[in-house]
């Protein structure tokens, strides 16, 4: 569906640019696409990032945005398992704010499988492995990450936030 994917594209902008005012405007574009194609799992793993960023920034309460984004992300691995984004997702707000550690280093997992080479899936899962103790395996793929998306500043500050955990 040519809107739902055009829904999709805004709503990535508006994540990707990290700002509140983006960050609240995103989940209205993610919502629209799903309305329009509810198997869209894309847009899920969408609406599901941004709520974690949401409660994370503190732009919502974390006991609002983190169910919500639980639930997106789950339908988004329901309607595609071979999809990164939504293991992702699911892994950040697993680890976020559930603290099950186990079950979000499996999404991880499988994400990076999924995408050896998404700086973003690199990032989030360094992030995950220095804050629970495994700051020196980290670095490599907080440093592939930075080189995989130079202009990132969510790339360059991962990097630095995996070295000082080590």
């Amino acid at each position: 569906n040519s809107m739902a994917y055009e829904h999709y594209l805004l709503g990535r902008h508006h994540l990707l640019e990290d700002t509140s005012d983006d960050l609240e405007k995103a989940p209205g574009h993610f919502e629209a696409a799903i309305r329009l194609d509810d198997t869209y799992a894309l847009a899920f793993s969408g609406l599901a990032e941004t709520y974690a960023y949401l409660g994370s920034y503190d732009i919502m309460p974390i006991g609002t945005s983190h169910p919500l984004g639980r639930k997106a992300a789950e339908t988004a691995v329901q309607l595609d398992d071979n999809l990164a984004e939504g293991h992702r997702a699911l892994a950040q707000i697993l680890a976020d704010h559930y603290w099950e550690w186990e079950e979000a280093e499996k999404h991880h997992r499988r994400a990076l499988s999924l995408a050896p080479e998404e700086a973003t899936t690199l990032r989030i899962y360094s992030f995950h492995m220095a804050y629970t103790g495994r700051a020196i395996e980290a670095i490599p793929m907080a440093e592939k990450a930075r080189r995989l998306d130079p202009v990132s500043p969510n790339a360059r500050m991962n990097l630095g936030v995996t070295l000082q955990f080590a």
